[in-house]
């Protein structure tokens, strides 16, 4: 079963970095850094690491025009030497705090063939270098080719897994200008700009340096785009996106990229081991994880389970009473029907009738008894599957028995989270709930609603309370279907704040209508005693609204 795995770096000289370093590893390669201004320039040499099956370079699409109206190419080696002696200061001393590059670390599918993983990879690596216009490098590493944890040395099985075709996509953090038929760095792209000046807008040149007659501070100038947290999740789901497309032509199961909290699976994640064995600190977590999601998991599957069986009987329960009903019902025909009275014609007539009646009721009884036999069969070969996945580790299983759970729990963990940042609409720094990049949020009315609605149910946990306690209080209020059916305007806040905020705005303007014309009426009956020298378009006070007299 694919895995998801996206996950970014930065190659920086605060590290200890050096882009000629990262390239060699990446590509197996011996490169020898030539920088004269860095006194710990040296060979780096990765040549004899076996598991590198495809490098290539990518360049966006208009420097690629401009470079090949020049007749210019680039090489690694170019690349790397381009960035360690462009990241200068104006003095001409290295920058030492200089981020040379971004790196994505992307899992393949070890179901597909490596050409199609390769596609994927190139795929997403253009799509980046278009979107920031920066150079990107591919890197493919098949494990199938060569040992990737000890290229240089011995071998330890216990950690090669060759199904761990990955690739990482390396991208410069600042675009590449051409000029006089000479290569430079530029400026930075979009991704490694700060969120301020990701998100502020995009203002005429002549206004930047002038003071804002609003926030009395200097205009700066923007990108107009979203924050970075908002774009990260954009570009994980790109690649989700692209994994999924190669996955679906061969109808293998899909991959997500969002998180266990976000899918409302009460689990725990693991941690990437990297070139740490599994006997290591990691490893040892990862199978404590791994136990626990087990005991989850089976935990939701045999109450899965005992639902259904519960249902079940209860049908079975409600037939057997209804059969008995007919067979009352028989008798009493039966006895009537032999009585002599003037009525026997049309006590034969309902007779007949109801008994035919009965058959019907008896068929369909037969019927809803197979249904049933159906249904505790499909039960119990859901368990076999339930018990046949959680051997398998599939944790798709967790998925599909918790779902008639997940959304009252998802409601719950909403509310105990309510007061974190972004949760939150925070005015002091500017927020609004008529942004629709806030709208989601709780605005300061809705979290007075859900902070006495948390302490009258005692959701919180308190300082000095065990955490079983708190766990143990907030499950019984899960399971507790009558809470949700009391409070299902408080949940519909929860749901969805915009849509709430926005009835309650309605109400709140319908009511202010509502008390203008009754205002008015009043007004009306009055108007002799309060004299006709008054203007007509006098404003009425009444509630504290002001109401135009026409």
């Amino acid at each position: 079963m694919a895995i998801y795995r996206l996950e970014r770096k930065s190659i920086s000289r605060v590290k200890g970095d050096n882009l000629f370093a990262a390239i060699a590893y990446r590509a197996g390669l011996e490169l020898t850094d030539p920088n004269p201004l860095n006194p710990e320039a040296t060979t780096y040499d990765y040549s004899k690491k076996a598991d590198v099956a495809y490098t290539e370079i990518m360049l966006p699409d208009e420097l690629a025009v401009q470079m090949k109206g020049e007749r210019i190419t680039l090489t690694l080696p170019e690349i790397a030497n381009l960035v360690e002696t462009g990241e200068t200061t104006l003095r001409g001393k290295m920058k030492m705090g200089a981020k040379l590059a971004n790196e994505y670390v992307l899992a393949g599918s070890h179901e597909l063939s490596l050409e199609e993983n390769i596609k994927d990879f190139q795929e997403f690596a253009k799509q980046q270098a278009e979107e920031q216009g920066v150079i990107a490098m591919v890197f493919v590493h098949d494990p199938k080719l060569g040992d990737d944890i000890y290229e240089m040395g011995g071998s330890d099985p216990t950690r090669k897994d060759e199904r761990n075709i990955h690739a990482h996509i390396v991208l410069l953090s600042r675009q590449v200008e051409l000029k006089n038929g000479k290569l430079s760095l530029g400026k930075k792209c979009d991704s490694d700009v700060s969120n301020d000046e990701r998100v502020r807008p995009v203002v005429p040149q002549k206004l930047v340096g002038k003071i804002d007659p609003v926030t009395d501070k200097r205009i700066q100038q923007g990108r107009g785009l979203c924050s970075n947290s908002e774009w990260l999740k954009g570009v994980r789901e790109s690649w989700a996106n692209i994994q999924n497309k190669s996955l679906a032509r061969h109808n293998l199961a899909l991959v997500t990229h969002k998180s266990y909290e976000e899918l409302g699976i009460d689990f725990k994640p693991g941690h990437h081991r990297g070139k740490i064995g599994k006997n290591s600190y990691l490893g040892e977590k990862n199978e404590s994880n791994y136990n626990g999601n087990r005991k989850q998991s089976k935990y939701a599957a045999n109450r899965q389970a005992d639902i259904s069986e519960q249902r079940i009987s209860d049908s079975k329960q409600r037939i057997d009473r209804h059969k008995q009903r007919a067979i009352e019902i028989n008798n009493i025909i039966a006895s009537r029907a032999g009585a002599t009275d003037p009525f026997a014609d049309a006590i034969r007539r309902s007779r007949a009738a109801r008994e035919s009646a009965v058959i019907s009721c008896d068929q369909g009884s037969e019927a809803f008894d197979r249904a049933a036999d159906d249904s505790i069969a499909a039960v119990r070969r859901l368990a076999g599957i339930a018990s046949q996945g959680i051997k398998q580790r599939e944790p798709e299983l967790a998925k599909h028995a918790q779902y008639a759970e997940n959304t009252k729990v998802n409601l719950i963990r909403k509310i105990l989270k309510r007061r974190k940042e972004e949760n939150q609409i925070r005015l002091s720094w500017g927020e609004s709930a008529d942004d629709l990049e806030h709208a989601h949020k709780f605005d300061p009315r809705q979290l007075e609603i859900l902070n006495a609605f948390a302490n009258k149910y005692q959701l919180d946990k308190s300082r000095s309370e065990p955490y079983e306690d708190a766990k143990e209080r907030q499950w019984k209020l899960v399971n507790n279907d009558n809470f949700f059916q009391e409070n299902i305007e408080v949940f519909d806040l929860v749901r969805d704040p915009k849509s709430e905020r926005e009835k309650y705005d309605a109400r709140k303007l319908s009511d202010s209508r509502q008390d203008v014309l009754s205002t008015n009426s009043d007004v009306s009956y009055g108007e002799q005693s309060r004299g006709l020298d008054e203007p007509n378009n006098k404003l009425v006070m009444g509630n504290n609204i002001p109401r135009p007299k026409f």
